[in-house]
């Protein structure tokens, strides 16, 4: 039995029930064998077959990445910013017999070819952290990431700036700071965070959770997002900026950006239509 499900989806039951040429594969559109587990009052059965599943590394049921628990198009997307290289983007087929013949290949495609292997999850944890972070409330936590920082800033001015808006010196805990990635993250003790959140300039807000902040360093505009936990900065290049760029200060921008409604000229109306009536009206008016 060949099967690649993650541990969610497989859940607590172990026996699986499989059902001969069940379905069509979501991916290939070939016939194949289907697995099902029961979770509570639910069935939970594979969509892809177990080759095109082993092509892209992901679960046959959730369609999610199986070292790391993404969608495909985020997982090569990261990759690709890292690496600097757009082959790692998953292509697929455009017809059916393109799509049947990729699926007789014994390849890795996209971002499969490095989260294949084992030790594929330390090199992208901290983007990924940060990434679940990107929705997460500011008062959720006290530690905090910085983007959009000049290479020119030291740590001390980043210290200075945050006990300059808490009012209070020796508020930051602790602070990391990776010039090339033009990124800081900081810690701020319990008793200060509230009110670092409170002084900041709010540049976001999604419905009552405010997730973004606008902070000053030296003459510069930073944004501030929240984090789960303290992530480490020391192994990241440029292409981390990238990535915050493209998933929180641009996409800030295009929120933040109105977008003009068509514009309705007035046309001018038809003239009424001249009749007999009209005419002996007009000529009894005048």
């Amino acid at each position: 039995m060949e099967v690649s499900i993650c541990s969610k989806c497989l859940g607590n039951g172990d026996a699986l029930t499989k059902y001969a040429s069940g379905s069509q594969c979501k991916v290939c559109t070939g016939v194949f064998d289907v697995y099902a587990v029961k979770q509570r009052n639910s069935l939970v059965k594979t969509l892809v077959c177990h080759r095109c599943s082993q092509q892209r590394n992901i679960c046959q049921c959730c369609l999610l990445d199986l070292s790391w628990g993404v969608p495909t198009e985020l997982r090569d997307r990261l990759l690709s910013l890292i690496h600097d290289d757009p082959s790692l983007k998953t292509q697929e087929a455009r017809n059916d017999m393109m799509r049947r013949f990729l699926s007789l290949k014994d390849v890795k495609l996209g971002g499969a070819q490095i989260t294949s292997q084992t030790d594929s999850l330390e090199e992208l944890k901290p983007l990924l952290q940060i990434n679940k972070s990107l929705q997460q409330d500011l008062y959720a936590s006290n530690h905090y990431l910085i983007c959009n920082l000049d290479k020119s800033i030291p740590k001390w001015k980043v210290e200075s700036a945050v006990d300059g808006i808490v009012g209070i010196e020796g508020s930051v805990e602790s602070v990391s700071v990776n010039p090339e990635a033009r990124v800081a993250c900081i810690t701020v003790k319990d008793d200060a965070s509230t009110k670092f959140v409170e002084k900041l300039e709010k540049c976001k807000s999604k419905g009552k959770m405010t997730v973004r902040g606008k902070l000053t360093i030296d003459r510069f505009n930073t944004v501030v997002t929240s984090l789960q936990e303290p992530v480490k900065l020391d192994g990241f290049s440029d292409n981390l900026g990238i990535f915050l760029q493209k998933n929180v200060l641009f996409a800030e921008s295009r929120r933040d950006r109105e977008t003009p409604g068509r514009r309705t000229q007035n046309k001018p109306g038809k003239p009424n239509k001249v009749t007999k009536r009209s005419k002996r009206a007009r000529d009894l008016e005048l």
